[in-house]
């Protein structure tokens, strides 16, 4: 007979492998559903109601469902100390111990805000929704009023302010293969040190129509680095709790490095 606590040891680890696949649910052969149905009556009925219908979810709803689990799996009696071979990141390391986020991260406040202390704590800090940024598109298949993102060369970019100084802004032009168009951020003057022309980035964000012609409202940038993932746009991006003082960019830079560094670790020692 199977054991029921080695099958739930199992479901962890497909689901943690599931968060750092995005949720694609080739993670088991056939899928997640396929699974459980295949294991019928060891995991309850009512503890899996989350996964029902996994595989025609969207992402969102999938990482809904899986973040939901997750939470609800019973911890570990206790942990497995098979593998002697010194971690480079433990659940237990404080926050601080590996930032990567320099001034964008705030240790003190973190922790007395949202009571984040070590990288355990980070994994546990579920997102509240995702943003939907995977429909990558041409300047020329834009659709305004929807949500997308587009891979662009800057070519150039200018720094403005009021005439009584109170308001700046930065009016950039990209361009890719098919055209051209002019975004403009407000009150984000640090761009103007961050990118020069011939930059490449992806823009994600929603679409409008200016002058018939489609733009960028208030779009979120990330260069385009080789072999570097990419966080923030073309993508389904989670969006966490934050604080005032804390920045989305930084806690989801530093919780990516908390999941990529220490995941082997999350079937030991996640609730």
């Amino acid at each position: 007979m199977v054991n029921r606590n080695l099958m739930m040891k199992t479901l962890r680890k497909i689901l943690n492998q599931e968060v750092a696949s995005e949720f694609d649910d080739s993670t088991v052969i056939g899928g997640i559903e396929a699974f459980l149905s295949f294991n019928t009556g060891m995991f309850p009925e009512q503890f899996l109601e989350p996964l029902q219908g996994y595989s025609i979810m969207n992402k969102k709803q999938r990482a809904h469902a899986v973040g939901e689990l997750i939470r609800a799996l019973p911890s570990e009696a206790k942990p497995n100390f098979s593998n002697p071979k010194r971690k480079n990141i433990c659940l237990s390391d404080s926050i601080e111990s590996f930032k990567k986020s320099g001034r964008g991260w705030p240790v003190k406040k973190i922790s007395d805000a949202l009571s984040l202390n070590t990288v355990k704590d980070l994994i546990l800090h579920f997102p509240e929704r995702h943003e939907d940024f995977s429909n990558i598109r041409k300047i020329s298949d834009l659709i305004s009023g929807e949500t997308q993102s587009s891979e662009l060369a800057v070519k150039s970019l200018q720094f403005k302010k009021s005439r009584n100084g109170k308001h700046n802004w930065v009016e950039i032009e990209f361009s890719d293969s098919t055209g051209s168009m002019n975004v403009t951020f407000f009150g984000q003057q640090w761009i103007v040190k961050d990118l020069k022309p011939g930059d490449k980035v992806m823009l994600s964000g929603k679409v409008e129509s200016e002058k018939g012609k489609p733009t960028y409202k208030n779009p979120v940038y990330e260069r385009i680095i080789p072999r570097v993932t990419k966080l923030h746009t073309g993508r389904l991006v989670p969006v966490y709790r934050l604080t005032q003082g804390i920045y989305m960019k930084p806690m989801r830079r530093e919780i990516h490095t908390a999941l990529t560094s220490a995941l082997d670790q999350l079937d030991e020692y996640l609730p």
